[in-house]
């Protein structure tokens, strides 16, 4: 596995697996990546310290300026695709004392899955898996022609993750990409995540 830094600033195949990937954003949006098996060498390209982009999947994503990233990728453990696993973690300067941090991860999809089945299924874990989940109402949206749908959802409180949480997943082709961020009733940049799901741009 390799690490890639810079600092400035869904094959849906099973439950099990699908439940694995929320469990690991979930750790990742309460504790910060843990940087096991990983080497300090570059797996997609920074045009800038603003812009993340990645040839294998094919995308590009842009964070502001108060925000910094963190991109992993797995060349062991891939998609049913055959693409490696990707994830960029965003984590934003503190607000009111609160880290934000907003969480991306490509997915392979099945043939069959589509905007609303993937976005039914990953509410029926976000259930099981977050404690008091209660989602607002959802905004369908474009990116490049790709269609996307965003919404709030809250659950109970902890310390270090917050108790709201941003989630937007956005379709390309047979690629699903799944972003969520974090916040608490004094620090919950919305726009921000919502200015850094837009950005993305597909190859």
């Amino acid at each position: 596995m390799h690490l890639e830094q810079r600092k400035a600033g869904l094959m849906f195949r099973h439950h099990t697996g699908f439940r694995v990937c929320l469990i690991c954003l979930f750790a990742m949006l309460s504790c910060g990546p843990i940087p096991e098996d990983t080497a300090n060498n570059p797996t997609g390209d920074a045009d800038g310290d603003r812009v993340y982009s990645n040839d294998e999947w094919g995308f590009r994503i842009t964070v502001p300026d108060v925000w910094g990233w963190t991109a992993q990728t797995s060349f062991q453990t891939r998609e049913p695709n055959g693409l490696p696993r990707v994830e960029v973690v965003m984590n934003r300067e503190p607000i009111s004392g609160f880290s934000a941090v907003l969480t991306l991860r490509p997915r392979a999809l099945s043939e069959k899955a589509t905007l609303q089945t993937v976005t039914a299924e990953l509410e029926e874990e976000f259930k099981s898996t977050f404690l008091g989940y209660a989602a607002q109402e959802k905004r369908a949206f474009q990116i490049s022609g790709r269609e996307g749908i965003e919404w709030i959802f809250r659950t109970v409180f902890l310390r270090r993750r917050g108790d709201r949480f941003f989630v937007t997943v956005v379709l390309d082709g047979r690629k699903a990409y799944l972003m969520m961020g974090n916040g608490t009733s004094a620090a919950f940049p919305v726009e921000e995540y919502r200015d850094i799901a837009e950005s993305l741009e597909f190859r």
